[in-house]
């Protein structure tokens, strides 16, 4: 086993939003891979199935090509497939659903811009992550992508002009295609090495090159969550199910199951506006994700953090409502099944208001702390007006303050903990009196 540190990523691998052969290795013309020409030992049974995703078909195909008997057929006999199939729709332009930090687009022959919400984002259009950004397109034949932090892609159509090929250079992309009336795939994910035909609608794919600093891993790593994957790895070839993963790293490929889900075990209210998280420990855990989101559908991410442990520190969030996707990652860096929870954070800080003579603090409360109001005369609280300690989050009040300019800080300890931190700090004047 190969040991795996850093956020997850995987290298060198195509993915296919269906399963089929190539076809476009048996077209009859250059240009027209709806022509399929006949190989030996084929029937219409099989090239129906190939096609298409099933072999219910072949009846089509005999009377389109006026080939009555599905057997014995002629080897180099060239078969028109694509008229049997309703038109694909335009995938692009794709529009930008989600996104934020900072994410950068180049067109073709065009300087680097910062994306946006709304953006049209045409053919040959490269994408880039920053380490804080987040963005998920939807193209016009209701595929959808998402792409993490620190990810660069280039989006082109697929080499038989139907649907759209995600060039993926760096990072990880995670793709949602929906079902088509046959098994004739319309998106894919290419990087360097390797070939992963999907059979279902949900997957992950990832890139990680030799000079990764984010992790020791290089090569394929593939998770089913949906589906079937029929992966073909320079060093041979393997199907992957739903639950399942596959590794291809320094010459060797295996299939494994994926790792159980962790499960959110406790949360809390961190110091200096933080919020701590206790997953479930999963056995064979090297590495574990937690994706925040806004958004149930996990679009709107605003925070994509790994460790390899299972207490977790988030800090940059504001107070609201969040969805946490968490995974758990084994030693081939192959990412697991994942749970998503809900919780709403509200950091400690502090508030302060004036009411009828009195100033009025107020903080939310977290478990086993104690707090200390500090009231000072002086920015550097050489000499303290107020000092006050207590155990309760039920706030403080200080009455009859002489007017003039005063400073205050609050500080939370842990039980745990000697040091205190301060959450909240601001000053006392008439200014503030009147609002």
């Amino acid at each position: 086993m190969k040991t795996f540190s850093g956020l997850v990523l995987a290298a060198l691998l195509m993915v296919s939003a269906s399963s089929v052969a190539d076809v476009n290795s048996s077209v009859g013309d250059a240009g027209s891979p709806g022509l399929y020409r006949v190989k030996p030992g084929d029937t219409l049974w099989d090239i129906s199935e190939e096609y298409y995703g099933t072999p219910d078909v072949w009846g089509k195909i005999s009377k389109e090509n006026n080939v009555p008997v599905p057997i014995h057929l002629q080897p180099g006999k060239v078969l028109n497939l694509d008229a049997l199939m309703p038109p694909v729709p335009e995938s692009f332009p794709g529009i930008v659903t989600h996104l934020t930090g900072a994410v950068w687009h180049v067109e073709q022959g065009r300087q680097r811009q910062p994306l946006a919400m709304g953006d049209d984002v045409q053919v040959g259009s490269l994408l880039e992550t920053s380490f804080d950004g987040f963005v998920a397109v939807a193209f016009a034949d209701g595929a959808r992508i998402t792409l993490p932090s620190r990810t660069r892609v280039t989006l082109e159509k697929r080499e038989d002009g139907r649907g759209v090929s995600v060039m993926l250079a760096e990072g990880r992309v995670e793709s949602r295609i929906p079902r088509t009336e046959s098994g004739k795939p319309h998106f894919d994910v290419v990087t360097p090495t390797g070939n992963l035909g999907v059979r279902g609608t949900h997957f992950r794919v990832a890139y990680n090159d030799a000079t990764a600093t984010y992790g020791e891993i290089t090569g394929t790593t593939v998770s089913v969550l949906e589906g079937l994957v029929d992966a073909s790895f320079n060093v041979g070839q393997t199907g992957v199910a739903a639950g399942q993963g596959a590794w291809e790293s320094e010459g060797e490929f295996g299939v494994v199951e994926l790792l159980p889900s962790p499960r959110l075990h406790s949360s809390s209210e961190g110091l200096n506006d933080s919020l701590e998280l206790m997953l479930s420990q999963v056995p064979k855990a090297e590495l574990y994700r937690v994706k925040l989101a806004t958004d149930a559908d996990f679009f709107n991410v605003v925070q994509d953090v790994s460790s390899p442990n299972h207490q977790l520190e988030i800090s940059g969030l504001d107070e609201g409502l969040y969805y946490l996707h968490l995974t758990a990652i084994d030693s081939n860096g192959v990412e697991g099944m994942p749970s998503v929870e809900m919780l709403y954070y509200h950091p400690v800080g502090a508030q302060v208001s004036y009411r009828q003579g009195e100033w009025i603090f107020n903080w939310n409360s977290r478990p086993r702390s104690s707090y200390r109001l500090e009231l000072s005369a002086s920015s550097d609280f050489s000499h303290l007006i107020v000092d006050r300690e207590m155990t309760s989050s039920k706030g403080a009040y200080v009455r009859n303050l002489p007017e003039g300019d005063y400073f205050w800080r609050l500080s939370v300890s842990h039980d745990d903990e000697e040091a205190s931190h301060v959450v909240g700090t601001g000053q006392l004047n008439a200014e503030a009196r009147s609002q």
